[in-house]
């Protein structure tokens, strides 16, 4: 179980110079990089990264992020300090917000998976995929109906 724990986690170790780059991209090295599954343009990535390290504007910028004093809501402040980035800089900006987006949509799809065997279960495991489906929306949504004015707008059935 333990050999299979660590295989398992394999993958971030191979991959701690990208985690880092998003925090520390002033210290990244292209060959340490792992682009594969973010389909990334290589050339023009380390064109912008050059750039980004010789312009005092903007890599100023990242040595806020990477002080060794802790700050409060660090994740916000790389967030911020990614978003002020010019878009010239796409390249770069798009590994970043890859690896920032990492986590948090594994987190929703183990939430929807959670909803869905929720719903799901023995009572219900004859319902068809669209009625599961439909379920996992009104499940997994923030959307709220104005249910007041759809009553108001559906005509009401007149009796004989």
């Amino acid at each position: 179980m333990r050999e299979a724990f660590l295989n398992r986690f394999q993958e971030f170790r191979n991959s701690k110079a990208t985690l880092a780059f998003v925090k520390k991209p002033l210290n990244a090295t292209v060959t340490e990089l792992n682009f594969s599954p973010f389909n990334i343009d290589i050339g023009n990535f380390e064109m912008q990264l050059l750039d980004l390290k010789n312009k005092e504007l903007w890599s100023s910028k990242f040595e806020l992020v990477y002080c060794e004093r802790p700050v409060k809501k660090e994740d916000m402040l790389i967030f911020n300090t990614w978003n002020s980035i010019p878009d010239s800089y796409n390249q770069l900006k798009k590994l970043a917000f890859a690896v920032l987006s990492l986590f948090g949509s594994t987190y929703l799809i183990k939430q929807s998976f959670s909803s869905m065997n929720l719903i799901k279960s023995k009572l219900r495991s004859y319902l068809i995929d669209e009625n599961l489906e439909l379920c996992l929306k009104l499940k997994t949504t923030t959307y709220k109906p104005d249910l007041p004015k759809l009553s108001k707008e559906m005509q009401g059935r007149c009796s004989h």
